[in-house]
């Protein structure tokens, strides 16, 4: 299973960019890097922080194409 391509953009409309996550999570920027790009796989602990620090549900970190048009919109 893959995180959400999409990550960058529910990240822009929080106004959160890959630093501030990375400080918001304590995960390494380096692996927020690869996880926003969709090169690895976060854990389950990296994947609650995210979430947290999205203001998302964990099912909104899985492809959703009409989360994504809606976000969109």
């Amino acid at each position: 299973m893959q995180i959400r391509t999409d990550l960058p953009l529910l990240m822009k409309n929080r106004g959160i960019n890959q630093t501030r996550l990375s400080s918001l999570t304590g995960i390494p920027r380096t692996y927020i890097v690869y996880i926003v790009g969709g090169r690895m796989m976060p854990n389950d602990k990296q994947l609650e922080l995210i979430c947290q620090a999205l203001s998302i549900t964990s099912d909104m970190a899985y492809p959703d194409p009409a989360l994504r048009k809606a976000l969109e919109e």
